[in-house]
């Protein structure tokens, strides 16, 4: 499934409740994945982007406090020139200048769900095919990896290791918020210590599995049936 990273920059919390909310609609309707975070100022954008340059789309609200949205549009620009830029203002006086900027398209507040889901038709068959990744903290630096490219994670005394086709990582996420953040059905839990990708598994027992690199990983007698038909459904599709 498709997933798009989705920044959302307006310092009007319910205004930026309600494009999450359309999101949702959206995704859930052409059956891709939004990954949106909220950022209530350009300033905590930009020092963020810096770090990570993961997003492919932003809504970006032109009156912000202090920095405003144009001047963020145009630092952005200066750096990254392929990700798109939805304005989104209540004054139509500020259209012109989103050309300069290289802004998709404007969306006049206040904004309808008809109107946002045309406008994500448009824009989103204009970007390249991606490969969904994510964001991992490390101990001294942020790793960005393939989401396909997970075989499995374990917990152990409160550390999470995740090993990948190319290497092996730690982390500080929890293997709950490692969950939140793939959001991806091709991913279970075969006991409480692990999650494995069902891409990566070779062979199915009762008591484990063997994953492509030749792990064997511990099923608890309340997960057989779970694994299994997970690991059917997945090849299946």
């Amino acid at each position: 499934m498709r997933m798009y990273r989705v920044a959302i920059c307006e310092n009007e919390l319910v205004q930026a409740q309600f494009l999450q909310k359309i999101l949702e609609e959206y995704a859930q309707k052409q059956e891709i994945r939004f990954k949106s975070e909220v950022f209530e100022s350009a300033e905590v954008f930009l020092f963020q982007y810096a770090e990570e340059k993961a997003v492919d789309l932003i809504l970006l609200d032109i009156q912000m406090a202090e920095m405003d949205g144009l001047t963020m549009a145009e630092k952005l620009r200066a750096v990254q020139d392929q990700v798109k830029i939805i304005f989104i203002t209540g004054l139509t006086e500020h259209i012109g200048d989103g050309y300069r900027v290289a802004a998709s398209i404007y969306l006049i507040k206040p904004i309808k769900k008809e109107q946002l889901f045309n406008v994500l038709d448009r824009v989103l068959k204009t970007l390249p095919d991606a490969i969904p990744t994510i964001i991992l903290p490390t101990a001294d630096e942020q790793v960005k990896i393939t989401i396909d490219s997970i075989i499995c994670a374990e917990i152990v005394d409160r550390e999470l290791t995740i090993t990948t086709t190319s290497g092996t990582y730690k982390t500080r996420l929890t293997m709950k918020q490692l969950n939140k953040e793939l959001n991806d059905p091709a991913f279970i839990a075969p006991d409480r210590s692990w999650l494995i990708h069902c891409g990566h598994i070779e062979r199915v027992r009762k008591t484990a599995v063997i994953m492509d690199n030749g792990m064997s990983i511990p099923v608890s007698r309340r997960n057989q049936k779970t694994v299994m038909q997970a690991f059917i459904d997945f090849h299946r599709r």
